[in-house]
């Protein structure tokens, strides 16, 4: 199985230009599964509520969620991507899961990162394994990398490969970790799960702060 990661640059708010680009740079890529970053598609971080209710999608009926349905489906791969989801009255950080034939899944994300709690509420779904067929794939995001349990319990439904859309700060830092660098620290701070599961991560080009 080829398995591929996506890592971008999104300017924030600018939805429609960054599925696009998305669109654009994967339309030629050989894989069989892509893993994009988590809020690929608005860039990170919310400085609102009226900012998340005008950016927030609907999954899978959301013009992002079309989008990459139609990739999939164009390109007979297996996609997951991280986007902010509006459900009624409530907002998530969620990833989605599609394919040739559609929508496949989503997952809710479960450990809020910082001023994410200000805006997201935490994840409903579980974590859930999916069979795609040429592999099973579970999903997390981001922060939900760092409980042991949260690795162990899709571990033990299925010897399954985590995808893992993400992006990887601190508040207290001075600057975002270099592109790269959490995998080193992730996979060295959680031996046993890359001793028998596949993590595949990504993470985007640059996260820039943004005060407005």
């Amino acid at each position: 199985m080829r398995i591929g990661v996506y890592q971008n640059h999104p300017e924030f708010g600018e939805t429609q230009a960054n599925v696009a680009k998305a669109v654009q740079d994967l339309s030629s890529v050989d894989a069989q599964l892509v893993v994009l970053p988590e809020l690929f598609n608005t860039g990170y971080q919310f400085v609102s509520m009226q900012e998340m209710d005008s950016l927030a999608e609907g999954i899978p009926s959301g013009d992002t969620c079309r989008a990459m349905i139609s990739l999939a489906r164009d390109r007979d791969m297996f996609l997951v991507f991280g986007l902010a989801e509006k459900d009624g009255t409530r907002f998530y950080n969620s990833a989605v899961l599609v394919g040739p034939d559609g929508f496949i899944g989503k997952y809710r994300k479960t450990h809020l990162f910082f001023e994410e709690k200000d805006f997201f509420s935490p994840g409903n779904t579980g974590f859930n394994v999916y069979d795609i067929g040429l592999a099973r794939v579970g999903i997390m995001i981001c922060f939900d990398w760092w409980f042991r349990k949260r690795q162990g319990l899709l571990r033990w439904v299925a010897r399954t490969s985590s995808a893992i859309p993400q992006i990887s700060c601190f508040p207290t830092a001075k600057r975002p970790w270099k592109s790269g660098h959490w995998k080193t620290v992730c996979s060295q701070s959680r031996p046993t799960e890359w001793e028998r599961n596949q993590g595949v991560g990504k993470n985007p080009l640059h996260l820039q702060a943004k005060a407005r």
